[in-house]
């Protein structure tokens, strides 16, 4: 008889395929007249219930699908109660799954197969097991190969070649080593020695053999030389650290390794010494960067996103993205501007002291304040709630285990009733585990609040700027800072910490900038008409009314008419300007 059927297909890994599972399903379905109604593919491990396609099979009707074919029992989960309760479902809505290897029916003639549901148990099960097999024999092999072999061989590293699936030395690469660890110990960096290596050309061979073939364009790049350097297996030493993956954060559980002095490319003395150079020269990199300039971590590149950092251009810097135009780096960023440090750190401290002098009066800070604890509150409310129910459940679950192992001790042939309440406990760890999750995040938001009223409690109004450290102040106020245009004019959103948007006008060949609160709606004050003035961000134009501008510099030269017209204001500011307040209801 013609049925409506569903195909699961499913790997553990990313390298493997199921095309050999869709075409054998496929091909049973076609034999037998079967109407294909989805193929649902994943490449998840087994051991993850919440597989999306996986999902979406099991949220299948009666009405949409007649049976599901699935190449075997482990295509369906490595969980014995979760596969078993799965099928148990299918069973209950009427629809038969058919194990292709084994040639299994769950229903037979519309009714349960009790000979299949005995070896559903057994499979399953067995399933699960050989999932804790494999893996501890993966652990077992990683074992062997770093206690006997030297290594886990999966990736040879640049200066190696395996042999007898043993790690060996390969001369001409090692020679490659020898000279970038010889360079790091003359005081190169990162950098220089990518640059030595390729001006005196020297190409990166291929990562896992040397076969002469090059990987990519064949440059070195700041990355490869830091695996380098960083790597001890150059100093004979392969490590078998264990790692597990604890809140979906790889945590470090076990230590270990051995030391081969007929595999180490470079002594251990010379490996060490190179260590010691690189945190040197890393911490005095840092210290240089504290006390260099104001701004530090907070100005961010507008088309990569990254930090931007103080480079030698002009008498005292420019702020500019490190991937700009730079060829060692995976994605050079091509359109980003570059800033006059002195500049640009004068006009962030008056955008500061401005606001500090209108929002920190005790008043403002009071105000903030409490409207931030009003949201920690409703943050705790939530957090006591999730508390509770999981209390709740928790309380249940216990009882149901109770229950369950009663019925197995008095009633060891009521097996079905015993998979019935342990099926019960499933469900109820999995909202346990939903429960916990959604806490994690109420408690992150509920850290960040705390920390932004940490921070406004410690502002203080800036009347007096002498022997205020102004890095540290800037920090405390100050969110980020996202320059949009050229080098020569840009308009930078200065964000602070309560969430307002300070908008500053760069130039870089006048020996002034301008500030200015954003107006983001048309309205009215005193009975007089105020139209838009802002600047948005995702589409990256200037607004005044109904005018959009894409040239920044005539939308910041309009802004200046805009609030001599409209607030009788002059936003303009030298750079080093008098203390002067901008009226309260313009701030706001």
């Amino acid at each position: 008889t013609s049925m409506k059927v569903a195909i699961y297909a499913r790997t553990s890994t990313q390298k493997q395929e199921y095309d050999r599972q869709i075409d054998a399903l496929k091909k049973y379905g076609a034999t037998n007249k079967h109407e294909i109604i989805g193929i649902y593919e994943e490449k998840l491990s087994g051991k993850i219930d919440d597989r999306p396609e996986f999902q979406k099979l099991c949220s299948l009707s009666k009405n949409e699908v007649d049976m599901v074919l699935v190449w075997e029992f482990s295509r369906l989960g490595r969980n014995a109660i979760v596969t078993q309760s799965v099928i148990k479902d299918f069973t209950e809505k009427g629809i038969d799954v058919f194990i292709y290897n084994q040639d299994l029916h769950t229903l037979k003639d519309g009714k349960e197969n009790p000979y299949t549901k005995m070896l559903v148990a057994i499979m399953s099960t067995w399933a699960e097991s050989e999932a804790e097999y494999i893996k501890e024999r993966m652990e077992s092999g990683r074992d062997f190969a770093v206690n006997n072999r030297g290594g886990n061989i999966r990736r040879v590293p640049l200066g190696y070649k395996s042999v007898d699936r043993r790690l060996e030395i390969y001369e001409p690469e090692a020679e490659i080593v020898r000279e970038v660890f010889k360079l790091a110990l003359d005081g190169m960096s990162y950098y220089s020695i990518c640059v030595y290596l390729n001006t005196h050309g020297i190409t990166k061979p291929q990562k896992n053999f040397g076969s002469g073939k090059i990987n990519g364009d064949g440059k070195w790049r700041t990355e490869g030389v830091k695996l380098i350097l960083k790597n001890p297996i150059y100093m004979g030493y392969f490590s078998n650290n264990k790692w597990q993956k604890i809140d979906g954060k790889k945590v470090l559980v076990s230590e270990g390794g051995i030391f081969r002095e007929e595999a180490a490319i470079v002594s251990r003395e010379v490996f060490e010494e190179t260590q010691r150079i690189l945190e040197k020269r890393c911490a005095r990199s840092q210290s240089s960067i504290v006390q260099d300039f104001l701004l530090r971590g907070l100005v961010i590149c507008p088309t990569c996103g990254t930090i931007m950092s103080k480079g030698r251009s002009g008498q005292f810097g420019a702020y500019k993205c490190p991937q700009f135009r730079n060829k060692m780096a995976r994605r050079p960023c091509m359109t980003s501007p570059q800033l006059s440090v002195k500049k640009l750190d004068a006009a962030c401290w008056e955008a500061v002291r401005l606001y500090c002098i209108e929002k920190f009066s005790e008043d403002a800070k009071r105000e903030s304040i409490e409207s931030l604890q009003k949201q920690a509150e409703e943050i705790d409310s939530l957090m006591i709630g999730i508390s509770i129910e999981i209390g709740k459940l928790t309380d249940e679950a216990a009882a149901i285990a109770e229950t369950a192992t009663n019925i197995l001790l008095k009633f060891p042939s009521m097996k079905e009733l015993y998979t019935k309440e342990i099926n019960k406990i499933e469900r109820l760890n999995k909202e346990i585990e939903r429960l916990n999750t959604e806490g994690r995040v109420y408690e992150k938001k509920r850290a960040a609040i705390e920390s932004d009223i940490r921070r406004i409690s410690s502002a203080t109004q800036l009347t007096d700027t002498e022997g205020i450290d102004k890095a540290k102040y800037i920090r405390t106020i100050v969110k980020n800072i996202r320059p949009y245009g050229t080098g020569y004019h840009c308009v930078v959103i200065i964000e602070l910490i309560t969430g307002i948007c300070i908008v500053c006008g760069y130039f870089a060949n006048r020996k002034y900038y301008i500030l200015f609160h954003p107006n983001t709606t048309d309205n009215y004050i005193d009975e007089k008409f105020y139209p838009q003035c802002y600047f948005d961000e995702e589409r990256r134009v200037g607004i005044i009314g109904e005018k959009e501008y894409t040239d920044y510099l005539e939308f910041l030269d309009d802004v200046i008419e805009y609030h001599k017209t409209y607030y009788n204001m002059d936003i303009v500011k030298n750079y080093s300007p008098q203390i002067k307040s901008i009226p309260a209801k313009y701030v706001d």
